[in-house]
Formats: structure tokens, sequence, C-alpha cells
């Protein structure tokens, strides 16, 4: 990908700094208005923001229909797996290159309910390179949902996918390809929380981040030696909570799994059964040459990408 000489978006940096931690893709805008990501949801990534266009599980989802042959799966007979402590609270997630050296907790001040754990976390991170991020968990952790019957999902997709690319274009007059669509199985989801992204020009020597999140703010803050240019930006979630019933509404998803039919290469298709750093670049926003080309298929009534003739074996 390349941004003109400037350093890329912050969602950018994000996603492909924390997919290499292992816990699926992640979310620069987890709390997307009116979208909380869920299992089963057939969708696509926009600049850090995951957009749904239904759902196969659960029909009260689908504020803008379903695809003509859609039937929902439901839940008799499936297996739901969910860690309620998945990432405990006040834990971190970072590059590989960014090391925590020091954690405070700071009293609870009188205003605010105590039951609740209230106070504030302060955390100093030693980083180097030319990007890095981190997310740190909040006031009652990270749950991960899992949905364990991948294989019926995968078996929808390979089998439905024409009619889910037709019902996001047609109906929902989305601009999409077949590549650009997932389907969701997993999510990390937390309550509060607070995420950072730089990026610089070039390799930077060694700085520093403090951080703090507590029950009433969150902020982080570069501290550097030399003069150096480095892309900021930060963004938090639910840093007033004051509740408990607050914190364990985890309903902002941090991360996401998903699979999706991939390029494997100009004539072949292939399932892919989990997020890659790949994923970050084709969630790219395209140019408009594509439109053109959409609405010239739209006329011919023909999808960009034609049905896979050779479905190869998944890539895991």
């Amino acid at each position: 990908m390349i941004w003109s000489g400037q350093p890329p978006p912050s969602y950018y940096t994000y996603s492909k700094e924390l997919i290499r931690r292992g816990h699926g893709f992640p979310l620069w805008h987890p709390d997307s208005t009116g979208i909380e990501p869920c299992y089963g949801d057939v969708g696509y990534i926009e600049r850090g923001s995951f957009i749904r266009i239904f759902n196969l599980i659960f029909d009260d989802l689908n504020t803008r229909g379903a695809p003509k042959d859609h039937k929902s799966l439901g839940l008799q007979n499936m297996h739901v797996q969910t860690i309620e402590s998945y990432i405990p609270e006040g834990q971190s997630v970072a590059s590989y290159h960014v090391a925590r050296t020091a954690v405070e907790a700071t009293a609870a001040p009188s205003t605010l309910d105590r039951s609740y754990g209230g106070g504030e976390l302060s955390y100093k991170f030693d980083c180097a390179g030319k990007s890095f991020a981190l997310a740190i968990i909040g006031k009652g952790g990270a749950k991960e949902e899992r949905f364990m019957n991948r294989g019926l999902l995968q078996k929808c997709m390979e089998e439905h996918y024409e009619s889910w690319l037709e019902f996001a274009r047609e109906t929902c007059s989305m601009d999409m390809r077949v590549t650009d669509m997932i389907l969701v199985y997993g999510t990390v989801k937390a309550s509060q929380w607070a995420i950072s992204a730089y990026s610089g020009r070039s390799a930077q020597r060694k700085m520093s981040i403090s951080a703090t999140i507590g029950a009433s703010s969150a902020s982080f803050q570069l501290n550097s030696r030399d003069s150096v240019e480095v892309s900021a930006e930060s963004r938090y979630g639910n840093t007033n909570s004051t509740s408990a019933e607050e914190t364990n509404n985890k309903t902002h998803a941090l991360f996401i799994e998903f699979m999706k039919i991939a390029q494997a290469n100009f004539y072949r298709f292939q399932m892919q059964l989990k997020a890659s750093e790949k994923d970050i670049q084709a969630f790219e926003p395209r140019s408009g040459l594509s439109k053109w080309r959409l609405r010239r298929s739209r006329l011919k009534k023909k999808y960009e990408v034609e049905r896979p003739k050779d479905m190869t074996s998944p890539v895991k």
C-alpha cells in the first residue's frame, strides 16, 4: 500500500500491527453506531469499521432484509464457546516491539462507586520502530465468543455467496467484490477500552508511551528524547463508566474472526478460514475505476468476479 510519502492512516497501522497478535482482525472503530458485530454476520470492513449486510443466525439483526435464498441457521444443536475473561481487565495488547515496563493503580475517588473498582490504571511502555500500536482493556476485561460449527458456515458461504453478493449490490447498493465479503464466526468484546496507533516516515529511536485508563478518563502520551515526526491517534470507549452494569455490558468488538473467499491467483479462488495481514490492504476503499466497472457489470447483469470454478482446499 502506497501513501504518497505520508504515514498511513491510523486504522491501517492499528490493524497491521495488532493482527499479528492472533486475536483476530483489529477494528479501529469497535463502537460503530448501531452495529455490534456478532457471529453469523455477513459483511465487510471499511476504514477500520465493520459493516453488516445481514446475519445468518439472528433474523432480528436483518434490518435491511436478507438474500432471497436465506434461511436462518438458528442456534439449535449449535455450539458457541464463550470465555468471559479472555483478556483480563487491565491487560494490554501491543505490537511485538512494544514492551510494558510499568503499571500502577490509584485509589478510587470517593465520588465513584467503589464496588465497581473506580480509580485509574497508569502504564508505561517502551517502543521503537517505524510504527506500533496498542490496546488497553479497562474494567470488566474482554470476552470472546466463537461459533464452533464453522464447517457449517463454510458450506453456507461456498453455496450461497453469489446470492449474498447480489443482495449487497442490488438491494443494499454496496460497492463490493466477492473478495470483500466476510463471514464472522468470532468476536472479542469489551466495555471499557483505549487504543492508539503511531506511525513515522522512518524507524525511530527508542521512545516511551505513558497511558492511563480509568472510570473518568483515558489518555496516551508519546515521550522521546529526540525531536521526531510521528503520526499519533487514539480512541477510547466507555471511559466514563461508573457502574458495574455498564462495565459488564461488553458490546464493543475490538477483534473479529472471520472466513472469506480469497483470490489464490488470477484464475483461482479458495476459502480462507482466518484473517491475515493481506486482508488489511484488501479492505482499503477502491478508486473510481472500480465503481465504473461495477456500473458496467450491473448493466450486463454479471459479477466483477465470476463464480469460482476451481475452489481449492481451504487456507488455514
